[in-house]
């Protein structure tokens, strides 16, 4: 049977890397998750954040929505910073 993630994944006509790099999760963390051996705090903590927004007549982006937001732009940041210093080390290694 298809793990739900891959069906959906699948469905859009995406890949794990395409979801990597949409998502900012590794493709390793992906593939783990559809597999379904990913760390069972992952899975606690989703399942928590769905029950405690369930209980209080809420959606989980409607509670959680601010934090995941400043995760994207943490790991938008430090991409870019990435980026920026694979440039100067080519730079270096050119010059």
């Amino acid at each position: 049977m298809t793990h739900p993630l891959r069906a959906a994944r699948e469905r859009l006509g995406l890949s794990q890397e395409d979801l990597e790099r949409d998502t900012g999760v590794s493709q390793a963390s992906i593939s783990r998750m559809e597999r379904e051996d990913g760390a069972p705090t992952s899975a606690v903590g989703l399942f928590a954040a769905l029950h405690v927004a369930r209980h209080l007549g809420s959606t989980v982006e409607r509670l959680f929505g601010a934090d995941v937001e400043q995760w994207r732009r943490e790991q938008e940041r430090r991409k870019r910073a990435r980026q920026k210093a694979q440039r100067a080390t080519r730079a270096t290694r050119a010059a």
